[in-house]
């Protein structure tokens, strides 16, 4: 995908997000850096990035609530447990 299709992309999503009520029910908030680049590698379309509210120096993710993102991260999360654990 060219810079010039994926900012088509981007305006029709915000477009489409703009046209639905635009509340919690159409996102999720990831808060792993890591969870979240591999959801965007996997082509998860992100809404936001904005810093944490009560750790400033945290980022928190927006990604659009669409097919089975909340089994992936799920399983995303299960996978860095166990490498966590497993040192």
């Amino acid at each position: 995908m060219n810079l010039y299709e994926s900012m088509e992309c981007t305006r029709k999503r915000d477009k489409k997000m703009k046209g639905s009520q635009n509340n919690r029910e159409d996102a999720v908030v990831v808060l792993s850096t890591g969870i979240a680049r591999k959801l965007l590698h996997e082509g998860y379309q992100i809404i936001d990035i904005k810093p944490h509210k009560q750790h400033k120096s945290r980022t928190v993710f927006v990604f659009i609530r669409e097919g089975n993102i909340e089994q992936r991260i799920s399983d995303l999360h299960l996978l860095e447990e166990k490498r966590t654990f497993h040192v």
